[in-house]
């Protein structure tokens, strides 16, 4: 009982798989956490791991890159909101989970204005893993060769996908942005 909106099939040709690099944003600020209440981010953030708990609001304003070499959490109807002429470029080393009503980048949903790069390596075994679950919504480009994206539970996803597999289920929707980078939509890499 979930859907998939867009076009459904199979590519004429394989599709190369980009090779993503982690960019240079100095030292990591540690583990960053937000627990609550509103804040803005202006500037590039590289840390261990970023979390967002107990309905904690931030805005993103400006163009901004963000280096998160672990996990990054977003949970408890927590939201990262991409202001007005404004993006997000994150890369995840580890996995991203957005969890118990909490969002990215859903007002308005704009999947052009976030796009999310899950890093090759780590030690984990949910590396490269993104969830959205218990109603978990987000908008964005994604990549990443060894990406496995699950959206479950009546949860919402807005975009496009590059990556491992896709798996969709309990009342959720994948919402394909068919303008998404050349080909658009979904691409699930078999090696």
């Amino acid at each position: 009982r979930s859907t998939v909106t867009g076009t459904i099939g199979q590519l004429d040709a394989a599709v190369d798989m980009p090779e993503l690099t982690a960019p240079e944003l100095g030292d990591s600020a540690g583990e960053v956490e937000y627990k609550g209440g509103k804040h803005a981010i202006s500037a590039d953030l590289h840390c261990a791991k970023l979390t967002l708990c107990r309905g904690a609001v931030v805005d993103i304003e400006g163009d901004v890159t963000m280096l998160v070499d672990g996990k990054l959490t977003v949970k408890d109807r927590s939201a990262i909101r991409v202001q007005p002429e404004s993006t997000l470029t994150l890369y995840v080393g580890g996995s991203m989970a957005v969890v118990r009503g909490a969002s990215i980048n859903m007002d308005p949903a704009d999947p052009q204005r976030v796009s999310v790069f899950m890093l090759a390596g780590g030690e984990d075994d949910d590396d490269h893993k993104i969830t959205l679950d218990r109603g978990g919504r987000m908008a964005a480009w994604v990549q990443g060769a060894e990406t496995f994206l699950r959206i479950d539970d009546r949860s919402e996803f807005f975009g496009a996908f590059l990556g491992r597999s896709v798996k969709v289920e309990d009342h959720s929707r994948f919402h394909v942005d068919m303008a998404a980078g050349s080909g658009g939509g979904v691409i699930v890499y078999e090696p």
